[in-house]
């Protein structure tokens, strides 16, 4: 015999917590029926859940979502576009991305410079795409503790040499 649920389907929202102390975990807290969708709402949400968990909001210091555009705006939630340090990071590592890709010599002294070819593009950051800038920084600092694979040394290795290079327009 098959049940039929007589409630309607309902979004829902996943609160996970992440902390770090000598690795990074991550906790899934609280599943709950979601009202409404902006960004303000998400906000309070997540106000209310870490009330009723006694965690003091004034210890946490990041919010993220899954990329959803409700949260991107002058009154919503995009704490990247709001906070001038990390605006101008996110904004540096995209304009990087189009300087190299956008000339076929800087894109070869990249790849030069580039001893392992895995995961070597830059990738230029959507403004609408949070998993972009964190790719991006993944990309070019590594993942926490472990920046074994990360680009930074080789891209500054291949500014330097753009900055040397005679051939390349005085301008750029």
């Amino acid at each position: 015999m098959a049940f039929e649920s007589e409630q309607e389907p309902s979004d829902q929202c996943a609160v996970v917590l992440r902390y770090v102390t000598d690795v990074v975990h991550e906790k899934l807290n609280a599943v709950i029926d979601c009202e409404s969708s902006t960004g303000q709402y998400f906000v309070e949400l997540v106000k209310q859940t870490l009330e009723k968990m006694d965690i003091a909001i004034k210890k946490c210091i990041g919010n993220a979502t899954d990329g959803a555009a409700n949260m991107q705006g002058q009154y919503k939630a995009d704490t990247t576009g709001v906070v001038v340090a990390s605006e101008s990071l996110f904004s540096l590592l995209n304009d990087i991305a189009v300087f190299i890709r956008d000339s076929y010599k800087r894109m070869k002294l990249w790849e030069e410079n580039s001893e392992d070819k895995r995961h070597r593009r830059l990738g230029v950051i959507g403004e609408m795409r949070w998993w972009a800038k964190d790719e991006a920084l993944r990309k070019v600092f590594g993942r926490f503790a472990k920046p074994d694979n990360a680009l930074y040394t080789d891209l500054v290795i291949t500014m330097e040499k753009i900055e040397k290079d005679v051939t390349m327009k005085p301008v750029i």
